[in-house]
C-alpha cells in the first residue's frame, strides 16, 4: 500500500484530511503519530469545519513547514523558500482539482448543518476527500523524494 493509499484509508476511517496527510509523514518527520494527529485535529473540514483551505492542503503545508523550518531542516535550508514551496504545492493541487478550498472541492458548505448533512448523505467524506488526501501526499513525495520516501 502506498502512502497516498494509506492516507486515504485513514480519512475513510474517520481521521480528518489534515491529520491524514501530516500523520502519513509522522515517522519521516520524527513525530509521534498521536502528536501529529493532535496538531492537525482542528484543520479538518476547511479549518474548523468552515469550508476554507482543504485539510489535505493544510496538512501538506504543515509537512513542508516541518521539512524546511523544523528542528532537523531536512529540506531546503533557507527559511525564505517556505513561501515558494507552499505556493508550488498549492498550485499543483489547484491545477488538478480546480481549487484548494473545501467548500469548492466538496460542492457544499460544510459549515452549515444543511451542507454538512448533504456531504454526509452523498458520502463525500468517503469518496472525494480520500482522493484529495492521496494526491496531496503524492505531490509532497514528488516535491521531496529523498525526505518523504
Amino acid at each position: 500500500m502506498t502512502k497516498g493509499e494509506h492516507a486515504a484509508q485513514r480519512v475513510r476511517s474517520g481521521v480528518n484530511c489534515a491529520q491524514s496527510v501530516l500523520g502519513e509523514f509522522a515517522d519521516d518527520l520524527g513525530l509521534d503519530i498521536d502528536l501529529a494527529d493532535a496538531v492537525a485535529c482542528g484543520f479538518g473540514g476547511g479549518i474548523g469545519g468552515l469550508g476554507g483551505s482543504c485539510g489535505g492542503v493544510t496538512g501538506g503545508t504543515m509537512v513542508i513547514g516541518l521539512l524546511t523550518c523544523g528542528p532537523t531542516h531536512q529540506g531546503p535550508s533557507a527559511e525564505g523558500s517556505i513561501d515558494g514551496l507552499v505556493q508550488d504545492f498549492v498550485r499543483r493541487f489547484q491545477e488538478e482539482h480546480g481549487s484548494a478550498l473545501c467548500l469548492d472541492l466538496l460542492g457544499c458548505d460544510v459549515s452549515t448543518p444543511e451542507g454538512l448533512a448533504r456531504a454526509e448523505e452523498q458520502g463525500l467524506f468517503d469518496t472525494r476527500c480520500p482522493v484529495f488526501v492521496s494526491r496531496a501526499v503524492e505531490i509532497l513525495q514528488d516535491m521531496f523524494p529523498e525526505e518523504l520516501a
